[in-house]
């Protein structure tokens, strides 16, 4: 009579994840975070930055249209201790009772630096829109805007106003 042997068992029938595969993984996706995470970071903050620019861009614009709708000078005050943009010439939009106001710090994380390097300014737009300080007519002037450690520039002449990025 022929006796039957018990079948041996394979572990290619197994089913299921071995500690090397889980520890293989979990130092895999704990490297891809470590690179990813940082670019993000990055990432975030230069997009705050070019929406903080592009805000300041359309504010001083508008401060630039409300001088020469309303036919009179419009003073803006620029206070760095305060990271305030304000004027009491011009009325908040869309609420004319309250004038103009924005908190960079507190609106959107922004700290902003003058050139040349002072803790506040007052700039005035003529009734044509042309810019002034107390010295005169300006030819260039330059609000740097920052968040971490990217940069932008915030660049006002006579007749524009642009942003140029950092790099």
């Amino acid at each position: 009579m022929l006796t039957q042997k018990p079948p041996i068992c394979h572990h290619r029938d197994r089913g299921g994840v071995t500690m090397i595969d889980m520890v293989l993984t979990i130092t895999l996706m704990g490297i891809a975070a470590a690179v990813s995470v940082p670019r993000i970071g990055e990432s975030l903050g230069r997009m705050r930055l070019r929406s903080a620019m592009a805000t300041v861009v359309a504010d001083f614009e508008y401060l630039r249209r409300q001088a020469i709708v309303q036919g009179r000078e419009v003073v803006t005050n620029i206070d760095l201790a305060t990271n305030t943009i304000s004027s009491p010439d011009a009325p908040l939009p869309g609420r004319p009772l309250l004038s103009y106001s924005r908190n960079l710090a507190e609106q959107m994380g922004v700290t902003a630096m003058l050139f040349p390097e002072d803790h506040s300014a007052s700039i005035t737009f003529d009734r044509r829109g042309e810019l002034w300080d107390s010295s005169g007519m300006i030819e260039r002037w330059v609000l740097t805007l920052q968040v971490g450690n990217q940069t932008a520039d915030l660049v006002i002449t006579p007749t524009t106003v642009t942003s140029q990025l950092g790099p």
